[in-house]
């Protein structure tokens, strides 16, 4: 059996291909798109490359009726000024988008990754009772995904058992 390199997958080749020099930017852009895509479960994430900054940044849709969002990824160790983050903001754009968000994606040396939402300006904080729904809402979902997970493998190892026993009473039969 062969193993999978993360180099034979089509976004790092994409992202390969775009000629960034930051080596590193490239492989942390990987790992960002990986976890949302994988960890995250967000829909359509794509890689595209801001020739101005020349840096490569990730879009895609935190849920399937959320907006498209922006995502730059970076090290812990990168170092970023009031002004710098502006440049973000109003640079690294989608042509069919207009967007005044961001969301970094600053990833640590153990391979954890921080998400913050950066704005141009102030943006008004929802309502307490919007919170307080959210919350029950991400609850919920956790506790709907808990029971379908412990669903599936309950009726694999239904399955299992049910094709051992099978197996077995042919063996008996053959006898």
């Amino acid at each position: 059996m062969t193993t999978i390199q993360f180099k034979d997958h089509p976004v790092w080749k994409d992202i390969q291909d775009f000629g960034t020099k930051d080596k590193i930017q490239a492989q942390i852009t990987f790992m960002v798109y990986m976890e949302l895509c994988e960890d995250k479960d967000w829909w359509n994430v794509r890689s595209h490359m801001c020739e101005e900054l020349s840096i490569v940044f990730l879009s895609g849709h935190a849920s399937r009726n959320k907006p498209r969002e922006i995502i730059i990824p970076m090290t812990c160790d990168t170092q970023l000024s009031p002004a710098q983050i502006q440049t973000y903001i109003h640079t690294v754009k989608l042509p069919d988008q207009k967007s005044n968000s961001i969301i970094l994606a600053i990833c640590g040396g153990d391979s954890g990754t921080v998400y913050y939402r950066l704005t141009d300006g102030l943006v008004t904080p929802d309502p307490p009772e919007l919170t307080e729904w959210k919350k029950y809402r991400r609850d919920e979902m956790q506790d709907l995904k808990r029971h379908h997970i412990s669903e599936q493998t309950a009726m694999y190892i239904n399955r299992k058992q049910a094709k051992i026993s099978t197996e077995e009473t042919q063996v008996n039969d053959n006898t």
